[in-house]
């Protein structure tokens, strides 16, 4: 709403990725550098940054906002790129399937946030998420964000019920990240972070 706001002719792209594999990324980029981020994070924050651009992309329309999924664009990038394009109402060139010839010659190689740029679009990362996360991650994730992944056409698996300890770690985690963002939410109303 605040970028609309400021700049009323924007367009906006969300791209939704299944929660397996965004959680698994999230932690390999920043769990050793974050102590607050863990699985639990990973699934709070996926439904929460969901939500948080469905409800104004609802508002906005099709007009100004589109999702996109992360599996479709890497299964047939020229395509997706094509309906971005449309939706932009930009001219699809050529060049734009071959991104990485132009990040390898302006994204440094030990770039922390944006070295995977420099690569081709592959299918690689697809479904890592549910081959290597242990099954009691995943059950967190699926816990939290099952209702959101149905809705949003991702498949559940059926993991089987959480044990007695994995639940009481369960219930740490949600507790975690409530309090987390009640710190947040208060830093932010103080003027000390900003709104995300």
């Amino acid at each position: 709403d605040l970028i609309h706001k400021i700049f009323p002719q924007a367009r906006f792209i969300h791209i939704l990725r299944d929660p397996f594999d965004a959680g698994i990324s999230l932690l390999e980029k920043y769990q050793k550098r974050e102590a607050h981020i863990d699985i639990g994070f990973a699934a709070y924050n996926w439904v929460r940054r969901i939500q948080d651009a469905q409800a104004p992309g609802a508002r906005l329309g099709r007009a100004r906002y589109l999702e996109l999924r992360y599996e479709a664009l890497v299964r047939d990038p020229e395509k997706e790129i094509r309906n971005v394009c449309a939706f932009l109402g930009e001219e699809f060139v050529p060049a734009m399937r071959v991104h990485h010839d132009t990040a390898q010659q302006h994204v440094p190689q030990d770039s922390y946030f944006f070295a995977n740029v420099r690569n081709p679009i592959d299918t690689g990362s697809l479904g890592r998420g549910r081959r290597a996360l242990s099954v009691e991650d995943r059950r967190v994730i699926q816990r939290v964000a099952g209702p959101l992944m149905l809705a949003l056409g991702y498949p559940l698996d059926d993991l089987g019920s959480m044990s007695p300890a994995e639940e009481a770690r369960f219930q740490f985690l949600r507790a975690k990240y409530r309090l987390l963002q009640a710190g947040r939410r208060f830093a932010t109303t103080l003027g000390l972070l900003p709104p995300i």
